[in-house]
């Protein structure tokens, strides 16, 4: 019978060994975070376990899903609720790499990051694209996203510590009649028909790539590309990418139907009632115990996504209401210039199937005023007072806050960004999503802020 299997590599005896839990879940996106969840006893030895390294591979039906570095726990009474993380992609994050690329072919560049970041493997497979790049002690992941985007190339990690960029994903079957659309949203007005890219050369004279034409125009800034020509292939990339009309597509189905899949994987869905019938690329897949989630043709974009994406801008003040307004029709960098400061700013916060998957963080400098009695949703929408519950209504959740000056954003982190800092932290419990018609479930919403 078909069923989940956990082992950890036992060094000792350079094996792998079978431990008891149950799956939480595999979270893999297309070109982005990839994590699995696994629950397990509050137990001494349990206990002993979690407190070091571990390298885990989950199966399903004897079939390897995910292989990865067991590095974050949760702890409660009775379970011990066990991260595990793409161990290619955090080694990458944690080194950096410097230099100059002028008509370099990408596999040789990313021989470069690979020995920078340690990986021990050779790279599975990479473009030989001649690029201009210039990484100043760049994180090596960035380095490899940047060069990824240039190729017009996928990467992804196999076997655990086989890097590889190119194609990611195959034609794989699919029974779209066991399968339940819950979403589907199709936006036209986000299309353009060109795309700059702006840029510096590494003389530091501007550059700019164009890629379409037309004059419905979407403007990005890159500050690794260090040519033209680079520029432009960065720019028929995003116009690819800014010309897909699903906003979104979501489907549900039993795990023995979607385990096979992956992020990258071409499949047919033909659902009448949501004008679907066509294939379709996998973007992002979540696999839980009995089902599957997928998200076809763009990948819906976390909030936790957002904060990473504006941490890593330059050193610009943005706007966090008009960052994130640009950010669903492109990211950063969605107009010419940074956005100047307003009085009053938003943080959308998507909920996923009724509720908040993750715990929001960020880092707030100078002075603001936070009020977090205004809780506002639209169509199934929430609406708070002072005291800490909600009703859920909707899949939107908006954060108002005033402040006097713009603020930088640091997600998961502990940089300090001025002289007067807060820190705010915000998280709802997961909740049952199958509830009737009318019915009102609340959640326990906790708000902590202090002065450090």
């Amino acid at each position: 019978m078909a069923g989940w299997v956990f082992e950890y590599f036992d060094g000792d005896v350079e094996d792998w060994v079978e431990f008891s839990g149950r799956i939480g879940e595999i979270a893999e996106e297309l070109n982005g975070h990839e994590e699995a969840t696994i629950f397990i006893p509050n137990t001494s030895a349990n206990r002993a376990f979690v407190s070091s390294d571990q390298i885990v591979k989950i199966s399903y039906d004897s079939v390897q899903m995910f292989l990865g570095a067991l590095f974050g726990v949760e702890y409660s009474n009775k379970e011990l609720k066990c991260i595990v993380y793409n161990g290619v992609y955090e080694l990458l994050k944690r080194r950096v790499i410097s230099g100059i690329y002028e008509s370099e072919s990408a596999d040789n560049i990313m021989e470069e990051v690979r020995v920078a970041a340690g990986l021990y493997e050779e790279l599975g497979s990479c473009p030989i694209t001649a690029l201009d790049m210039n990484f100043d002690q760049t994180l090596c992941y960035d380095a490899m996203v940047e060069v990824a985007k240039a190729c017009n190339c996928d990467y992804w990690v196999e076997d655990g510590d086989t890097l590889y960029l190119g194609s990611r994903g195959s034609v794989q079957s699919f029974d779209s009649s066991k399968a339940k659309v819950s979403k589907r949203g199709v936006d036209r007005g986000k299309k353009r028909d060109k795309v700059h890219v702006r840029g510096f050369s590494a003389a530091g004279e501007e550059l700019l790539g164009v890629a379409g034409t037309g004059d419905n125009v979407a403007v990005f800034w890159n500050n690794f590309a260090t040519t033209q020509d680079t520029l432009d292939l960065l720019a028929a990339k995003l116009l690819a990418e800014v010309n897909i009309e699903d906003s979104q597509i979501r489907v549900s189905c039993p795990i023995t139907e979607g385990f096979h899949l992956h992020p990258g994987d071409t499949i047919t869905v033909s659902k009448s009632a949501m004008n679907l019938d066509d294939t379709y690329k996998v973007m992002r897949i979540i696999k839980s115990r009995t089902e599957c989630i997928l998200e076809l043709n763009r990948s819906v974009k976390r909030t936790e996504d957002i904060l990473e994406e504006l941490s890593k801008t330059r050193n610009e003040v943005f706007n966090f209401t008009t960052y994130v307004s640009q950010s669903g029709g492109g990211g950063p960098g969605g107009g010419e210039e940074p956005p100047g400061e307003e009085e009053f700013g938003f943080i959308t916060i998507n909920l996923e199937d009724g509720y908040l998957q993750s715990r929001e963080q960020m880092l707030i400098s100078d002075a603001l005023f936070f009020d977090p009695t205004e809780l506002i949703r639209s169509e199934d929408e929430v609406f708070c007072n002072s005291v800490p519950q909600a009703t859920l209504l909707e899949e939107r959740r908006q954060l108002e806050f005033s402040m006097v000056e713009s603020f930088y954003v640091n997600h998961g982190g502990t940089k300090q960004v001025g002289e007067a800092i807060v820190y705010t932290e915000t998280h709802a419990r997961a909740m049952d999503e199958n509830h009737a018609e009318g019915e009102s479930p609340d959640f326990e919403e906790e708000l902590t802020i202090t002065n450090e």
